[in-house]
C-alpha cells in the first residue's frame, strides 16, 4: 500500500518538466543551495507528522523554512499545469519527499558548488546536473 501511494504521489509531483517514464528514474531538480538548505533543516521538516511531505524548496532559507504544503492545497481549485517547459534545467517548484528521503538527503555529501542537482528518491542518490 505504501509503495502504491508513493507511486501515485511521485506521478502527480513529476507532471512537470522532470517527469520520467519509469518510476525508478523519477527525480527532483533542486538548486545546490535549495538541497543544501533542506539538508541543514531536516529536523524542521521532520517535525511534521506526515509520512509524505510536499515541500517548496524555494521557501527554504526564508521564514517558511520547515513548512510543508498539503496535497489538497496544491490541487484545490487548480487545474494541473501540463505544459512542457522549454528549459528542462530549472528547479522543481514542489518536491514530494518521504521521511526516509529527508534522512537520505541529510546523509549525502553534497557538492560545495553546484547550480543544479537531481535527487533520485529510489536509490537515495544525488547527481550534479550543472556545476
Amino acid at each position: 500500500m505504501k509503495s502504491t501511494i508513493r507511486t501515485l504521489l511521485l506521478s502527480v509531483a513529476t507532471l512537470g518538466p522532470t517527469a520520467s517514464a519509469a518510476q525508478d528514474d523519477a527525480f527532483f531538480l533542486m538548486s545546490g543551495a535549495q538541497i543544501d538548505c533542506i539538508a541543514k533543516n531536516v529536523d524542521s521538516y521532520l517535525s511534521s507528522s506526515e509520512e509524505t511531505l510536499f515541500i517548496r524548496p524555494g521557501d527554504c532559507g526564508s521564514e517558511r523554512t520547515g513548512e510543508t504544503i498539503s496535497f489538497m492545497e496544491m490541487t484545490l481549485n487548480a487545474a494541473p499545469d501540463i505544459r512542457i517547459a522549454e528549459e528542462q534545467n530549472i528547479p522543481d517548484e514542489v518536491v514530494v519527499l518521504t521521511r526516509e528521503d529527508l534522512a537520505c538527503i541529510a546523509r549525502q555529501s553534497l557538492p560545495e558548488v553546484a547550480s543544479l542537482i537531481a535527487f533520485y528518491p529510489d536509490g537515495c542518490r544525488v547527481v550534479v546536473r550543472a556545476p
